[in-house]
C-alpha cells in the first residue's frame, strides 16, 4: 500500500477511536470504552475498504492509463464526501478519498490534470478536515475526563 493510502487509513482508524473508544459525547461521569463493538465494525469496514481499493481498484484503474485514473481519482473522492460525510461515522470516507487522492496523484501528467487536481484536492480537504475534527473531538474528551 501507498504511504497516501497507510495515511488515509491510519487517519480513519484513529478517528474511530476518537469516536467510539474515547466518545465525543461522553456523559458526565462516565468512564471507560465508550463503544467497542462499533469501533471493532467501523476498523473492519475500513481495513475491508483499503484492501479493496488499494489492492484491487487502484492497481486496475492505474494499468488502464492516466486518463482513466482521473475520472475514477475524481469519482472517489466526490463519492467520499457527498455520501461518504453522512458515513464519516464509520471512518470508510477517509479510505475511499485516499484512494481519489493517489489515483488524482497518479493521474496529474495525463491528459485530464485538471480532474486530477479536483481529486487530489476534495480528497484531501476531507482527510485533513475529519483528521482536525477528530483531534479536536479527541483533545476536548480528553480535557473532560
Amino acid at each position: 500500500m501507498s504511504w497516501v493510502g497507510v495515511v488515509s487509513l491510519a487517519v480513519a482508524l484513529a478517528a474511530m477511536a476518537v469516536d467510539h473508544l474515547l466518545g465525543t459525547d461522553r456523559e458526565e461521569g462516565e468512564t471507560g470504552l465508550v463503544d467497542p463493538a462499533t469501533f471493532a465494525i467501523s476498523a473492519a469496514l475500513c481495513l475491508a475498504a483499503a484492501a479493496l481499493l488499494f489492492g484491487w481498484l487502484i492497481p486496475r484503474t492505474r494499468r488502464a492509463g492516466a486518463g482513466r485514473a482521473a475520472v475514477v481519482g475524481l469519482a472517489c473522492s466526490v463519492l467520499s464526501v457527498l455520501p461518504g460525510i453522512g458515513f464519516v461515522w464509520l471512518g470508510f470516507p477517509f479510505v475511499v478519498a485516499g484512494a481519489g487522492i493517489e489515483l488524482g496523484l497518479e493521474a496529474r501528467r495525463g491528459a485530464r490534470r485538471r480532474l486530477a487536481l479536483v481529486a487530489v484536492a476534495l480528497g484531501s480537504a476531507l482527510v485533513v478536515f475529519g483528521a482536525v475534527a477528530y483531534a479536536y473531538a479527541a483533545v476536548d474528551g480528553i480535557s473532560e475526563l
